[in-house]
């Protein structure tokens, strides 16, 4: 009847849980384990949840804990203590009635739910340590374990060790998050120094970019207008020589063809024997040398002007291209100068946001040492007020031994049935 009852209880909670199976396991060996119906995994079960309960409040009594040294005296961190207290004694209550008090039942049936695999790392590591302290503060007397086990010195040992661990925990966290803010400070003062040297680089770049068109369109514009000068020099010079021969050719056949229709008109004139008519054979001669001379110099002019139009055109064509290309490379140098502004502003974007990251850490630093002042400050008063409580009810508590002990049994029995 007991085994049935205590497995009808195992899914409500780990106190029952532990009591019936205990009291079924009673008379036919502790460790009958799954064939007697115990079925330890489900108190394992169970216990993994507790503990998962019993670390949250241990972390909630650390972190109130370290908040009292920054003003906030006014924190009650009691109530984590409490819970767990009036948790634990329930659970170690269990299992001691539901021994009978036998202190090895206890301790090998703890040392079976520990071993579960629903029991691993630090689970397992409370289970044993829990287990442990049970074992160790019961007697080899079994009444006496019924009737004056210390449940509260048991907790609140446990909680102590419990406490200690969350706080060096905690505290190993807070130092690898100052690990990590500092990292991410160095982190962003390096971005920031990287931006500022990409900056300077950019602005360097940018004035030599902006030097090397300048000279570049300079020198091509002195180019182009030397070029144009040299080919119009050149085209002005073959113009001329070109005059020169086509004149000189011209003075040539003239001379020739005159002196041609000299001879002849002295034949003529010989023939003909009259000098009047070779006078005005050759007047007439003259006449028409003279005017082929005019008309010969009149087209060496006309080619001349010609050519010196045509030079002014080439040097008008060169400056103009010498122009336009010069506006090109300008317009270059612009575009590479917008280039350049645009990396500027991408950078100082960089900046401003590692400006804001940088700033986030040291808020984050400050808050974290104003909490652990907090924390120093409540210790100094919950130690203070600790200290002035335990010397004023020292006295009381050293008379009627057994008494206290049977009341704090029908207590713990009490708790057990309301947990």
């Amino acid at each position: 009847m007991q085994r049935t009852r205590a497995m009808m209880l195992l899914f409500a909670s780990l106190t029952y849980l532990a009591q019936g199976a205990i009291h079924a396991a009673a008379g036919h060996g502790f460790l009958s384990g799954k064939k007697s119906g115990m079925q330890p995994e489900l108190v394992a079960t169970t216990l993994a949840r507790v503990e998962d309960r019993w670390r949250s409040q241990a972390v909630l009594f650390t972190e109130c804990n370290s908040t009292q040294g920054g003003g906030s005296a006014t924190l009650d961190c009691s109530h984590a203590t409490s819970a767990f207290m009036k948790s634990c004694s329930a659970v170690v209550s269990a299992v001691v009635s539901g021994s009978s008090g036998d202190r090895e039942n206890v301790k090998e049936y703890l040392g079976v739910v520990c071993n579960e695999p629903e029991l691993t790392g630090w689970k397992k590591e409370w289970c044993s340590g829990l287990a442990d302290s049970v074992s160790s503060m019961m007697s080899a007397d079994n009444y006496e374990n019924r009737e004056d086990f210390d449940y509260t010195r048991l907790c609140q040992g446990f909680w102590s060790k419990m406490t200690a661990v969350e706080a060096t925990r905690l505290e190993q966290e807070r130092v690898e998050h100052a690990r990590r803010l500092e990292a991410e400070r160095i982190q962003l003062a390096a971005a920031k120094k990287k931006a500022e040297e990409a900056a300077a680089e950019e602005a360097r770049r940018r004035a030599v970019a902006e030097a090397a068109a300048k000279e570049a369109a300079k020198k091509a514009a002195a180019e182009a207008a030397e070029k144009a000068r040299q080919e119009a020099k050149k085209r002005a010079e073959e113009q001329k020589k070109a005059a020169e021969r086509a004149e000189a050719e011209a003075v040539k056949r003239q001379q020739e063809e005159a002196a041609r229709e000299a001879e002849e008109a002295q034949k003529r004139a010989e023939e003909a024997a009259a000098r009047v008519d070779a006078k005005r054979k050759e007047a007439a001669a003259e006449e028409a040398m003279a005017k082929h001379k005019l008309e010969a110099k009149k087209r060496a002019e006309e080619q001349k002007k010609a050519a010196e139009r045509a030079e002014a055109e080439a040097v008008k064509r060169q400056q103009e291209e010498a122009a336009r290309e010069a506006e090109e490379a300008q317009k270059r140098a612009e575009e590479a100068a917008a280039r350049v502004d645009a990396k500027r502003k991408e950078a100082a974007a960089e900046e401003a946001m590692a400006k804001h990251k940088l700033e986030a850490a040291k808020a984050a630093a400050d808050k974290m040492k104003k909490i652990k002042e907090a924390a120093k400050e409540k210790t100094k008063e919950t130690k203070a007020t600790k200290s002035a409580a335990a010397k004023k009810t020292s006295a009381p508590q050293k008379t009627a031994a057994k008494p206290v002990a049977a009341k704090n049994s029908t207590a713990a029995k009490v708790n057990v049935k309301k947990h």
